[in-house]
């Protein structure tokens, strides 16, 4: 006759029953994304496992686990938390995607309470984020295109006329840059500058070299001609009555 087997041992954890799920999908490398965990459950399992069972985030939240695509699914609800965390965790990789989703936060908006949470480090990081992207945007757009060699279709004259419409199109945009600035609003400035010059191939060429440089999507040229071609009677209309104003 076989002994009976004895009771499993019961173990009590404190954390509740989403949390615990959490962290155990990150142990096993199984994304929990299933669950749709909020913010607020991913962030207690984080920190439970970094404080209380001395887990190393280092190894686990990294691009290659599946757990960092579900931290980065809360990015848009929840930015500037998930930010904060990253940074009080040390968690470099994580902090780095979060912070392309605060591009367009003000950051007068900011609490104490989340300055602390970020810590000097990452705090100084984010506002040199948002200082970097509107110089480095300004440093390549106050550059006009560079003129190529006189053609019959676009003479030196018509180059003069893009060098100045570029001068006054980009004028709004460098005024009213943000960190976060719109592709329409500066598909619609550099559309502007456009009106302001033949449509000869090479202008073209060299507002879309400018496009790739800065903008960073300007996609081929031949799209950047069809983009340029539908906004024109808009710009011009735009154009016409700044002009207008100048004059009077």
């Amino acid at each position: 006759m076989s002994e009976p087997s004895s009771p499993l041992r019961q173990i009590h954890i404190p954390e509740h029953s989403e949390v615990l799920n959490v962290m155990l999908h990150t142990v096993y490398n199984i994304s929990p994304a299933a669950f749709t965990p909020t913010f607020h459950t991913l962030s207690s399992a984080l920190t439970q496992m970094h404080q209380t069972y001395g887990i190393d985030l280092q190894t686990w939240i990294t691009p290659s686990r599946p757990l960092f695509d579900t931290m980065l699914s809360v990015a848009t609800q929840a930015p500037l938390e998930l930010y904060a965390l990253a940074a009080s965790l040390g968690l470099e990789e994580l902090a780095k995607a979060a912070s392309s989703h605060l591009l367009s936060y003000p950051l007068s908006n900011l609490s104490d309470d989340v300055g602390n949470q970020m810590g000097p480090i990452y705090l100084r990081k984010l506002f040199f984020l948002h200082l970097g992207r509107v110089e480095a945007l300004k440093r390549i757009v106050l550059q006009p295109p560079e003129p190529h060699p006189p053609l019959k279709s676009c003479p030196p004259e018509s180059q003069q006329r893009l060098t100045e419409g570029w001068a006054i199109s980009l004028a709004d945009l460098v005024w009213e840059a943000r960190p976060g600035s719109s592709h329409g609003a500066t598909d619609l400035c550099v559309g502007e500058a456009a009106y302001h010059t033949l449509p000869a191939d090479r202008c073209f060429h060299c507002i879309h070299r400018v496009c790739s440089q800065g903008i960073g999507r300007a996609g081929n040229l031949s799209a950047v001609r069809n983009r340029f071609e539908r906004s024109r009677e808009s710009c011009g209309e735009r154009v016409g009555a700044r002009q207008g104003g100048l004059l009077l």
